[in-house]
Formats: C-alpha cells, structure tokens, sequence
C-alpha cells in the first residue's frame, strides 16, 4: 500500500498503481515544505512503466539532494537524460537525411541533424551535438507546434517539480548554448538574468 507520508511520517515509498504515483506527485510541493531535511527511498515501485519509473526515481534523488547548485545540475542532466531516453526513436520533427520537416519544407540551408547552423556540433560529419542543451531538447519550432501535438516542459517532473517560474523561462531562452553557460544562468535565476540573455536569430 502506497504510505502516507504525512500522515505516518514514513520516509519509504511505495508506489504499486498509477493512482498512488499521482497521489505521490500531488502532495510532492507539500512534503518539500514539511520534510525538506529528511530523505525519502524508494521500497517498492510496481505496475508503471520504466519511463515513469525512471522519472520518479530521479524526483526523489533530486529530493534528497539538499545543495542548491547540486540540485540544479542534478535536475539538468536527470531531464537531459530521461528525454533522450524516452523520445530518441519518436523522431517528433521528422528528420530525413539529417534535414527536419520544416528545412524540407521551406528548403532552407541546413544539413547537419539539427534546426539550426549550431556551433557545437561535433564529430566527423558534424552532426552531434556535444552541447548537452536542455533548452534545444524542449524546443519545437513554430512550424511543428501547429502541426503536431508536442510535449510541454512540465510534462517533465523533475523540472516541473524543481525549477522555479524564472529557471524554466531560461531554459527556454537557453538555446544553442553549452551545458555550464545554461548552470551558471539557473544559478543565479533572476528577471535581471533572464533580460541579459541574447536569444539567437531566426529561432
């Protein structure tokens, strides 16, 4: 049985049903409130998918990390990973011979597995990206919104959960940028930060 956190004050989870996991991330705001000191594990999770499993399992790492900075990188590279994971065989913006379906569209100049001419593609045909970008891999173009439904970025839980109002507007504006220029910013979130960032062109 899923346990009540709040009510035994048990630092276990149980997580058996869809039911108990939405419960768990309904009263997640109100354990950070009341436990914020304490440490919850994970005893038992059943009858979800890998996909949520992972994702609750990097929401209660994340938890227990107490560190500002290490919660936020944490939070970073746990997003990074789980979209990889998750979306790599959804090819949401249709690429075809390292061209997405607005640049086939509109048969603009790029050629290199990316919606834009990004500088920190790498490897001997320049079509990976060593970026580590949360902003690009939460991005879909104008172009793709109105012709498929997309993800949205608290659809993710570890970022809903963990980044404020401020961190998740920089992680949109982010983009095309490395993986430490992206901390730095959400280290230091502010509205002042967020007006200081220079978007790229034709984005």
């Amino acid at each position: 049985m899923y346990n009540n956190i709040v009510m035994f004050m048990l630092k276990s989870v149980n997580i058996n049903s869809y039911k108990e996991l939405n419960r768990f991330y309904s009263r997640l705001r109100l354990y950070k409130i009341l436990y914020y000191k304490d440490s919850f594990c994970l005893f038992k999770i059943s009858n979800i998918s890998d996909y949520d499993k992972l994702e609750l399992e990097c929401v209660i790492e994340a938890f227990n990390i107490k560190d500002k900075k290490s919660r936020i990188s944490y939070v970073y590279d746990s997003a990074c990973n789980y979209i990889d994971k998750k979306y790599v065989n959804e090819n949401i913006c249709e690429f075809k011979n390292d061209r997405c379906l607005y640049q086939r569209y509109s048969n603009n100049k790029f050629n290199n597995g990316c919606c834009h001419d990004c500088k920190y593609l790498v490897g001997d045909d320049n079509k990976y990206c060593g970026a580590k970008c949360l902003g690009c891999k939460v991005y879909f173009c104008p172009f793709i919104r109105r012709r498929k439904i997309v993800g949205h970025m608290n659809d993710i839980k570890v970022i809903k959960y963990y980044y404020s109002l401020f961190q998740k507007i920089i992680i949109k504006l982010d983009i095309f940028k490395e993986r430490d220029v992206i901390l730095d910013d959400l280290y230091n979130s502010s509205l002042i930060r967020i007006l200081k960032i220079k978007i790229p062109k034709d984005v």
